[in-house]
């Protein structure tokens, strides 16, 4: 495709973190549900 190295990690990393702040926020949301 002729992007570099740099590109891909990148845009992994953005997903990784799209992901893992999803995640979060299912599992406070849940802790805040029983909280309440």
């Amino acid at each position: 495709f002729g992007n570099s190295a740099q590109f891909w990690m990148n845009l992994q990393t953005r997903y990784d973190l799209l992901v893992a702040e999803r995640e979060l926020g299912k599992r406070i949301k849940a802790e805040v549900d029983n909280a309440a």
